[in-house]
């Protein structure tokens, strides 16, 4: 919601709020690290993503993410890396969602 509304500030003061009173709230780190990125703040928002991945090795959603912000930021061979490790995760997961996003990510990086 704060993202659409263009409130992205706001959005990131409450996700700290509610990391500070739950510093394992993976949600929150991965909403804050989503608003960070639509700042373009995104060695922030790769903290974010690396804390949800030190919590929860296993969530794909973060790897993706991040594999996004490293093509973001044209760290091509990062971002494939990453992006294949999210594919294999989601694909042990059966979120064919999530293994079409790794395909791109990893698809974009080889052009």
């Amino acid at each position: 919601a704060y993202a659409k509304l263009g409130k992205y500030q706001s959005g990131i003061a409450d996700f700290d709020k509610a990391i500070e009173l739950s510093p394992r709230y993976i949600d929150a780190y991965g909403f804050r690290a989503v608003l960070k990125m639509n700042l373009e703040e995104y060695d922030e928002a790769l903290h974010d993503l690396d804390k949800i991945i030190a919590i929860e090795p296993t969530h794909h959603f973060a790897y993706n993410l991040k594999a996004k912000i490293q093509f973001k930021m044209k760290d091509l061979k990062g971002a494939s890396a990453t992006a294949e490790v999210a594919k294999a995760l989601a694909t042990a997961d059966q979120d064919d969602a999530y293994v079409k996003m790794a395909d791109k990510i990893i698809a974009d990086c080889k052009k």
